[in-house]
């Protein structure tokens, strides 16, 4: 097999977690597994990685650009967890307290639909209205975006 694509309407976590776990990726609306990418006319081995958060460790660049800018903005990160129930989320959290605000989203509403979020994980940039500026930057896209609404900020005082 050097490809294979699933396109479900509903997913359970733990199902959503088998496929994670055997090196899908999940993108859109889509589950999907290949041995091969191709970028630029060019073929590359995939190897789909899982990133454990709490181990987590930011780069250098990006832990760099947050003490840069510490005093000016506040910035949070932490996994998301998609439940059918809120009971689900509810007995989770008793026995895994987290260090970082949770809620439930309800079935087909809230922050998910209202922010356009499709994937995990998704990067958005606020400027310091809370308006998003940016979506799914990494590396030096996001230190420039970061960059661009410093340079505002200052502009504007």
């Amino acid at each position: 097999m050097f490809t294979d694509k699933y396109y479900p309407d509903r997913i359970a976590a733990e199902s959503l977690d088998t496929y994670l776990e055997k090196g899908w990726y999940r993108m859109g609306q889509s589950i999907f597994t290949t041995h091969f990418l191709s970028f630029d006319r060019r073929f590359y081995s995939a190897i789909w990685i899982r990133l454990p958060l709490n181990n987590y460790v930011f780069s250098k660049r990006l832990r760099k650009l947050c003490r840069r800018n510490e005093e000016l903005f506040r910035y949070e990160y932490g996994p998301m967890r998609l439940d059918e129930e809120k009971e689900t989320l509810t007995k989770f959290l008793s026995k895994n307290p987290m260090p970082w605000t949770s809620w439930w989203n309800g079935h087909d509403s809230g922050i998910l639909v209202d922010w356009d979020v499709t994937y995990f994980p998704t990067i958005y940039v606020l400027d310091a209205q809370g308006v998003i500026r940016f979506k799914d930057l990494r590396g030096e896209k996001l230190e420039e975006a970061v960059n661009e609404l410093l340079h505002e900020l200052e502009s504007a005082n």
